[in-house]
């Protein structure tokens, strides 16, 4: 570690290193569903996340970005850390709305929650240039755009409610139906009479 230069991570960097993490896994979470034994999923990105950091300092998507993860004194991050950052510090980071990872934004050494739980500090060990940085720009704000506007697709749908508009539609056209085949019947049980003059 110590041939290495320690350069705060880029935050862009960080953010499109988890999403590349997350299309990762997102495959083999899927492929759990599809066997229905999603309970496994939850275990998945936590695990990756714990064996990768424990043995290398990085997962994939870090790896491909330049980061590195290290114990607050510049040493490799041992098991125990990787457990506490990835597991009950990435846990408690998320529980309150994501705010242990958005505090990342504002912390003066970007650390979020789980770092400050397990004492650890992510580096930039290669400098994000060229493609790389580009590739890291697009991640971090064309997926998180596009993941919103899915979000707010699937929130007007759920409020539009086709299917029950749908339903809706089906039902009034029984309805209709029905009155106009009543109507029928009366007319043939009680033929109307034309007055006579």
């Amino acid at each position: 570690m110590a041939k290495e230069k320690l350069e705060r991570s880029s935050r862009v960097a960080r953010l499109a290193a988890y999403i590349i993490d997350i299309i990762i896994l997102l495959p083999i979470i899927l492929i759990l569903r599809i066997f229905r034994i999603p309970l496994l999923g939850f275990f998945v990105a936590p695990g990756y996340n714990w064996i990768a950091t424990s043995l290398y300092g990085q997962t994939l998507g870090k790896k491909l970005f330049g980061l590195k993860v290290v114990s607050n004194n510049n040493s490799k991050i041992t098991w125990g850390q990787a457990f506490l950052r990835e597991v009950i510090g990435k846990f408690a980071s998320g529980i309150v709305i994501g705010l242990g990872f958005v505090w990342i934004l504002f912390d003066e050494k970007r650390q979020g929650w789980h770092d400050k739980i397990a004492e650890t500090q992510v580096f930039q060990i290669t400098p994000l240039t060229g493609i790389k940085k580009v590739v890291a720009y697009v991640l971090a704000f064309i997926f998180p755009g596009l993941f919103l506007l899915l979000i707010f697709i699937a929130i007007i749908v759920a409020a539009i409610n086709p299917s029950a508009q749908i339903q809706k539609a089906e039902k009034a056209k029984l309805l209709q139906q029905q009155q106009q085949f009543q109507i029928q019947q009366y007319n043939q049980i009680y033929p109307q009479q034309i007055p006579s003059r």
